[in-house]
């Protein structure tokens, strides 16, 4: 914007709001936007009932408001077309805001209040009230020619106009005498104290403010002619009202001269009535005799239908004696079953407390059998170390030349499953962190091979040890009847076990089977 306009415009409105605001876009905020409404309402007095809620008004209320007034003053949209209201509330834009003042600093000088805002404007440089007069004379001039034009205020906002040039293009010391507007005098322009007086005392100006204030009355005229309308029209509908009020007036008088022969009517008929008078007591007797009638009939009903119930209920108690019946004779069948299976169960748990006495003595034999074996074990190892030492005093040259290929062989064999264990070991590791399915799969594979030579290598050292018993048997008769002994009772006791564990487990069966019983006679 021109710098020298944005400061007049400022140097007014601050004179005017009794505030000093730095720039034209601090007037976005509602503070300043209120000392434009203020301003607007020093303008237009018939303004300050228009705007409810001034307290908690938002910055896009009050300019609606502004640019409202605006557009009754110059009777025109300004709305989108002359002023953007979201440029001046959203982007605080300058030129949008300087359009406001500019319209409001032209519509100051033409109210009814101008002498207040001329004393203000008197009171500035002449430089800020030639640019005063600029803005005026070119917004008076825009009105004149067929309404305002928002690229005329534009340019004149930004741009310096022509004769300012020529102005500051003069040289130091030379005055400049303004060419007068159009009916004025070059005398009496050249004879006023300043640019603004000389436009505040020309007759274009006295037009303009006549014409303001005949626009004013045009608005009060048309407000007036509004509220009569409504009044009119008001009247016209309290006359139509009224109209109804007489139909349903007339309606109800045509209703009530019905109702005075209805009346008279029954007059009559009352008049008939008392004459009939003693066919009413014969009425009223039948009238009871009839109740009496009705009231019995009723009784007669509820006896049936309470002797049909009856019926019912007997039928049903007849059904339930019989399946009463029933389940007595059913309760004594099984009384009779769970006296047997008491009896039964008693037998059984004698017969389980005896298997249970010959499992303790079974037990204490396995215990003293296995001592027994522990000290045939003993000997046998004995009779192994004998019978090695008399082999080595029998055939040493064979034992020198085999290298005593026995117990090399059972030190290889045990040394090799104590390796095979650990490889064992370390494949699982390995197993449980591998992740790729083929490592997985040779890990599996390499384990089960591993497994199977161990498996092997026990086969071989179990026929080894076999080997070694069958010669202690054949070197110690004693040792191998203890061997068959100890045989025969591994086998046995397995299955004695099992027979004892059978007749427990049966035993139980009938200890639990009276209660079961006894609930489900209960539940019958």
């Amino acid at each position: 914007m021109n710098n020298e306009r944005v400061t007049a415009l400022l140097e007014w409105i601050n004179s005017v709001s009794g505030v000093n605001v730095l720039f034209i876009r601090d007037f976005s905020t509602v503070e300043n936007v209120k000392l434009l409404v203020k301003t607007i309402h020093l303008i237009d007095k018939d303004s300050d009932e228009v705007l409810p809620g001034y307290d908690d008004a938002t910055v896009e209320g009050l300019v609606g408001f502004i640019i409202s007034s605006l557009e009754g003053i110059y009777r025109q949209k300004l709305d989108g077309i002359v002023i953007n209201p979201n440029l001046i509330t959203v982007d605080a834009d300058e030129v949008e805001i300087g359009k406001v003042i500019a319209l409001m600093l032209s519509a100051a000088v033409q109210c009814e209040n101008a002498n207040y805002f001329v004393k203000k404007i008197q009171s500035f440089e002449e430089s800020v009230q030639y640019q005063i007069k600029e803005i005026i004379e070119t917004l008076l001039q825009q009105v004149e020619h067929g309404g305002l034009d928002a690229s005329a205020i534009t340019k004149l906002l930004k741009h310096t106009t022509g004769k300012n040039k020529e102005k500051q293009e003069l040289p130091a010391g030379t005055d400049c005498v303004e060419s007068p507007l159009p009916g004025k005098s070059p005398t009496e322009t050249l004879f006023s104290s300043s640019p603004f007086l000389s436009l505040m005392s020309s007759p274009q100006l006295k037009t303009k403010q006549h014409q303001f204030t005949m626009n004013k009355l045009h608005q009060k005229v048309s407000k007036l002619q509004l509220s009569l309308d409504a009044q009119m029209h008001m009247q016209a509908t309290l006359e139509e009202e009224l109209a109804d009020k007489c139909k349903e007036i007339d309606v109800k008088d045509t209703k009530m001269k019905e109702l005075n022969k209805d009346v008279v009517h029954l007059k009559m008929v009352i008049d008939e009535l008392e004459s009939t008078q003693h066919y009413k007591a014969d009425y009223e007797k039948l009238e009871r005799e009839s109740e009496r009638m009705k009231q019995r009939v009723a009784e007669l009903e509820a006896f049936r239908e309470q002797s049909c119930n009856l019926d019912e209920r007997m039928a049903d108690f007849l059904e339930k004696k019989a399946m009463f019946k029933k389940s007595v004779e059913d309760m004594e069948q099984l009384k009779t079953k769970c006296e047997r299976y008491k009896s039964q169960l008693h037998e059984h748990e004698f017969k389980a407390s005896e298997l249970k006495a010959a499992l303790e003595r079974r037990v204490k034999d396995v215990e003293r059998l296995e001592k027994e074996r522990d000290e045939a074990l003993f000997a046998a190892s004995e009779a192994m170390e004998l019978w090695k030492a008399r082999k080595s005093v029998e055939i040493p040259d064979e034992e020198e030349r085999d290298g005593s290929p026995v117990d090399t062989q059972h030190t290889n064999l045990d040394s090799r499953i104590i390796e095979l264990e650990f490889t064992n070991e370390k494949l699982r590791a390995q197993l449980a962190s591998a992740i790729d399915p083929s490592e997985v799969q040779r890990l599996n594979d390499a384990l089960e091979d591993a497994e199977q030579s161990k498996r092997s290598y026990e086969t071989i050292r179990n026929i080894d040890q076999n080997n070694k018993l069958s010669g202690i048997e054949f070197s110690s008769p004693h040792l191998g009847k203890v061997l068959d002994r100890h045989r025969f009772l591994s086998m046995l006791i397995p299955l004695q076990t099992h027979k004892i564990a059978s007749a427990c487990d049966l035993g139980m069966f009938f200890m639990v089977l009276p209660p079961a019983r006894t609930q489900e006679s209960q539940s019958f």
